[in-house]
């Protein structure tokens, strides 16, 4: 058939109704502009701190207490009107939770909008109570900003999960056992690799959380669904039984007649979970775990920045290899993303080139990478990810520590 005959009708349908769906299709990409508008001028209204977390030489907690942290940054989550939404520009903020690596001085860090900073630091305190929280100059304005230049290059990429959002990665429980001196802390390789770094070199490791809500449990519980044998309805948000028949000769062969009430039905479902291998019913577990804990939608990323002289690009390892420990093969992990700054095929340099700029502008501004929808962790996971460790495993002069205690004067202290 030649390409004139499909073509034709085509365009002649085209020539005589186009003027019913272009004001459909102008106005659709009018809307996405004017949201785009009102929430940019939303966000230049808002006035960030960057705050630094200065450690006490000893921390005894294990990440669960980073975790009940996570749980109360969830209070930045708000609910909007179609005024606040549209006319105003509202959206739910987040926070960036960064680990830097400056010459091997190591430094944590939360930038939040001011509004939430009294929140921040009274979720930090009630879990850490020894540690100081004081507000600080944006080390990002200690580099040029128009890396990479005659004098500095830089290697950078968003990090993504290895599988959809439900499955979850390795999580702190896992890592840890019972007596205090075999605790394995998943931070450690991470922290003892950055530690390593020269004078003028440094890696930025940022990760951006938003609070949500229900966004990522339909795909979870169709997951679910796909897994334990059944469909999902989309209209109804129920689960149907795949394979009337299949399910009939089950019920026939376990109780001599098909499941007809609820109760029969139920004690189905509990045989068949019974016929689940023991890898599956882990996946399972895990997932509904996953949801049973409060959610962000994160962006994870990294920086290496160094002056060309002393750029060596194996140290982006140093930043890269600490997240396999989060990858289980039968569930999820986390990998390099698509936006790395490698180009394989065409225009290689100036690609790379304005790759560069961009992911370090991005990482400036603490914005979440457009293109793609942001993974989503809970706490746990977060917890695991950005949590506070201890002096043995991040041993001086790595990680900045409070040295001395500070305590509150004697009450029969003179005032006058």
């Amino acid at each position: 058939m030649e390409p004139s005959v499909i073509l034709q009708p085509l365009l002649s349908f085209l020539g005589g109704w186009w003027w019913t769906f272009t004001p459909i299709i102008l106005g659709f990409i009018f809307w996405e502009l004017y949201v785009f508008f009102v929430r940019e001028k939303f966000f230049l209204t808002i006035k960030f701190v960057l705050l630094e977390i200065s450690l006490p030489r000893e921390v005894e907690k294990t990440p669960k207490a980073m975790e009940q942290v996570w749980d109360e940054f969830h209070g930045l989550h708000d609910i909007f009107n179609l005024k606040e939404l549209y006319i105003k520009g509202e959206f739910v903020q987040w926070l960036s939770c960064e680990i830097v690596s400056n010459g091997g001085k190591i430094h944590f860090y939360i930038r939040t909008p001011e509004i939430f900073r009294d929140l921040v630091e009274s979720a930090l305190y009630s879990q850490y109570p020894e540690v100081e929280i004081s507000e600080v100059e944006d080390y990002v304005s200690s580099v040029p900003a128009d890396i990479p230049n005659r004098a500095y290059d830089m290697w950078g990429s968003d990090f993504i999960l290895t599988k959809s959002d439900p499955y979850p990665i390795k999580c702190y429980e896992e890592f840890e056992e019972i007596k205090e001196e075999k605790r394995v802390d998943p931070l450690s390789s991470l922290v003892e690799g950055l530690g390593t770094l020269k004078e003028g070199e440094q890696i930025w490791l940022q990760i951006l959380a938003q609070p949500i809500l229900f966004e990522g449990r339909p795909a979870a519980e169709k997951l679910i669904s796909k897994l334990f044998g059944k469909k999902f309805d989309e209209e109804s948000g129920t689960m149907k039984e795949l394979g009337k028949f299949t399910t009939d000769i089950i019920d026939i062969i376990t109780t001599g007649r098909k499941a007809e009430t609820n109760e029969e039905i139920s004690q189905m479902d509990m045989f068949k979970s019974f016929m689940l291998t023991p890898g599956e019913r882990e996946i399972l577990e895990g997932i509904e775990k996953k949801m049973d804990k409060l959610p962000f939608f994160c962006n994870i990323r990294f920086i290496y920045i160094a002056k060309k002289e002393i750029f060596f690009k194996p140290k982006i390892r140093l930043a890269m290899s600490p997240f396999k420990q989060f990858t289980t093969l039968n569930a999820n992990g986390i990998k390099i993303g698509p936006n790395k700054t490698k180009i394989n095929y065409f225009f290689v340099d100036r690609r790379v080139y304005y790759r560069k700029r961009r992911l370090l502008r991005f990482y400036k501004r603490r914005l979440f990478e457009v293109g793609w929808k942001p993974n989503i962790l809970n706490a746990e996971e977060l917890a695991t990810i950005f949590h506070f460790p201890g002096k043995l495993v991040a041993p001086a002069p790595m990680v900045s520590r409070v040295e001395a205690r500070k305590g509150e004067p004697p009450p029969t202290l003179p005032t006058e």
